[in-house]
């Protein structure tokens, strides 16, 4: 069995229509875990009112953050599967039987993550997500190939036994989260890629989390730190053999910065500089580190680290965030489209 776990906080508005596209999945066996993170609106009354079906479980908790509620959810988990999925977004009718057919296909898979579609709430644009190179495949691969094109959260099934072992979410960060559990299991565990997009991001809701206060911007770049300290640790204990995932951090953090840079937001860059292991500043080495708060050193630091991505790729180090041809994105949302 396959428990699906579901945060709710706010989200009256748009649950119903998830919870109907799990409900209609064509593959049965599964229950659903729905905890309400101390929301104030009349989302469980809905629910109550519009489902009658035993494997709808519902668990109340005061607010605290939806890595609280997802792990309290795994707590009452009795799957040997489990599934985080946002109370916002959807799953095509057949994403639970084609996860299905690849756990008897692959029974060394501890994770398995499908493609997807982005659609504006608001807007209604549909846009694919999805690696070119396994596109309409099923294989296994290495996850840190390009962990920033790997499946959304409410793509991706996990063994709760990986979960527990990994103790779920960090409930200590308000950003990344999710990528922080990914990439932790990832790195104890076989995952198998689905390149059939079978769920749905939805953006742009109403009731999604917004944080934009110069203060907030600041702890979103100490909880990347974060992520990123914790994985360059997880790597060390669980697979040190993986050569791709220090290639990968030094990448992201220098991305990051560049991001920074960019905007000269230097109370960020500091915060980084503060924020960052000793071994993920090794990564980066003393120089960059030294002198990257130097505002007069602005573009030549970015112009080094575009140089760094240049020599990345002719190096030819694993990347699979080549563009998707246009007439393949085209013919894979019009099917989502006939299909809704």
């Amino acid at each position: 069995m396959i428990s699906i776990i579901i945060p709710l906080y706010n989200k009256a508005h748009t649950i119903i229509n998830t919870l109907n596209t799990v409900i209609n999945q064509s593959y049965k066996d599964f229950e659903i875990i729905i905890v309400n993170d101390g929301s104030t609106d009349n989302g469980v009354e809905i629910i109550s009112n519009s489902f009658n079906d035993s494997r709808i479980k519902i668990f109340n908790q005061t607010n605290s953050g939806v890595s609280i509620a997802r792990n309290n959810g795994a707590k009452h988990a009795t799957g040997e599967w489990i599934v985080f999925l946002d109370a916002d977004d959807e799953w095509m009718p057949n994403f639970l039987e084609t996860i299905y057919k690849i756990i008897n296909s692959y029974p060394k898979a501890d994770m398995i993550g499908t493609a997807g579609y982005h659609k504006d709430f608001c807007t209604g644009i549909v846009s694919l997500m999805a690696i070119n190179k396994y596109l309409g495949k099923i294989k296994e691969i290495n996850y840190f190939i390009n962990p920033d094109m790997m499946p959304h959260l409410g793509a991706t099934v996990i063994k709760k036994s990986k979960f527990n072992y990994v103790n779920g979410f960090h409930d200590n960060i308000k950003v990344s989260e999710d990528i922080c559990l990914l990439q932790e299991i990832a790195l104890l565990s076989t995952f198998v890629y689905c390149g059939i997009p079978l769920h749905v991001y939805i953006g742009n809701v109403k009731g999604q989390t917004t944080q934009t206060s110069k203060e907030r911007s600041i702890q979103n770049r100490i909880d990347e730190c974060f992520v990123y300290n914790t994985i360059y640790k997880s790597w060390k204990k669980y697979n040190p053999n993986n050569y791709l995932v220090p290639i990968f951090l030094k990448y992201k953090i220098r991305h990051n910065f560049y991001s920074r840079l960019d905007s000269k937001d230097y109370a960020s860059i500091n915060a980084m500089v503060s924020n960052l292991s000793i071994n993920n500043k090794k990564l980066l080495g003393k120089f960059f580190i030294k002198n990257i708060t130097k505002q007069y050193l602005n573009h030549v630091f970015k112009i080094y680290i575009k140089l760094t991505k240049i020599i990345w790729r002719i190096h030819r180090f694993p990347r699979v965030g080549e563009k998707i041809p246009s007439n393949k994105c085209k013919a894979l949302i019009k099917q989502y489209q006939i299909k809704r």
